[in-house]
């Protein structure tokens, strides 16, 4: 993908839209770590927390669909006359769901060898 870039950026939907984005992804629909006591002060980059929405039901489901999707993304993308493609995933506070699906997502695309990286807006909120 030479000099290529996809950032894959985390954020809160109550903090805003992100200004800068190709596609805006919304996983409010993950049942939500913030709403366990022990999981609610942490992160999506957390074990604990991770372990969490991997165990949930529709998570497998949903990412397996979502690495398609990107897939077929990014292959047009690479066709394109743009040096950059950023993905925002966006949870209710940008510090649990969309950290982990975001993380998951540049996982993927590495793999894919791709030139990946991620960003987390509001995470510290």
């Amino acid at each position: 993908m030479s000099n290529k870039v996809i950032i894959v950026q985390s954020f809160g939907m109550k903090y805003g839209m992100p200004t800068i984005g190709d596609y805006i992804l919304d996983v409010r629909f993950l049942p939500n770590p913030f709403y366990v006591p022990e999981l609610k002060e942490l992160t999506g980059n957390d074990k604990v927390v991770q372990d969490y929405i991997t165990a949930q039901p529709q998570t497998a489901r949903f990412l397996k669909s979502l690495e398609e999707m990107v897939d077929c993304v990014v292959e047009e993308f690479v066709k394109k006359d743009k040096p950059q493609l950023v993905i925002s995933v966006g949870c209710t506070g940008g510090r649990h769901r969309s950290v982990y699906v975001a993380a998951m997502l540049v996982k993927h695309l590495l793999a894919m060898g791709y030139n990946a990286q991620a960003s987390h807006r509001d995470i510290d909120r």
